[in-house]
């Protein structure tokens, strides 16, 4: 499912138990007990009756949501895990709820430190959610070393600069082509050379090309 930019889903629970995957976009999610900061590559699982509340990023959300039979052995939340995207193809064309199960069960605790990291790592972090500015001109900026800045981004975020600003780009294409815009509008709005390379951006971060993308969404 995507959930436009803002949407702000008030404390709630769900009857069935469920298992997430966040294909792309972000949103911060609040518990009884914490708070999460979640964006593209996490998943959880969540028994029936567990609560939160929701607040979706500048980029909306793509969710993949799906229900389980029971709920026997799940937890209530075992937090928001690093998961494969490549994977998504798999879960889709077989058994899904039994593929991302799977996938919950083996998946690792993210590695990313957002909150700890150094202030200057945050703000260049922040600036390529602004603009697709390159990795050259990004470390220049901040007066760092392009590998500096490389080795402090997958430190604290687990991706290198040039992989999130590619996956910023993709999320913003998305996020106007799942609210109506052509191919061609979805590949200027988010800065790419042309549609080709958005293509290719889109499968690389979800498994699946915006077209198929559109119509599984209905």
């Amino acid at each position: 499912m995507y959930y436009p930019p803002g949407l702000r889903q008030t404390r709630h629970e769900h009857s069935r138990a469920e298992i997430s995957m966040v294909l792309a976009g972000s949103f911060r999610e609040s518990q009884p007990a914490s708070d999460f900061a979640v964006d593209a590559g996490r998943l959880t699982t969540r028994a029936a009756g567990a609560e939160h509340a929701v607040t979706f990023g500048v980029r909306g959300a793509l969710i993949l949501n799906l229900s389980v039979g029971s709920d026997e052995g799940v937890p209530k939340h075992i937090g928001w895990r690093s998961a494969n995207l490549a994977s998504v193809r798999r879960v889709l064309a077989h058994d899904p709820a039994e593929a991302l199960w799977r996938l919950a069960k083996q998946s690792e605790p993210s590695g990313a430190r957002i909150g700890s990291a150094p202030p200057w790592v945050r703000k260049a972090r922040e600036r390529l959610q602004c603009t697709p500015v390159s990795v050259a001109e990004l470390a220049a900026e901040f007066g760092v070393h392009r590998a500096h800045l490389t080795r402090s981004f997958v430190s604290w975020f687990g991706e290198t600069p040039s992989r999130y600003r590619r996956r910023i780009m993709a999320e913003r294409a998305l996020c106007a082509f799942l609210t109506g815009g052509s191919l061609a509008e979805s590949a200027q709005a988010a800065e790419f050379a042309d549609q080709a390379h958005m293509n290719r951006a889109i499968v690389e971060l979800t498994g699946l090309a915006p077209g198929r993308l559109r119509r599984l969404l209905g």
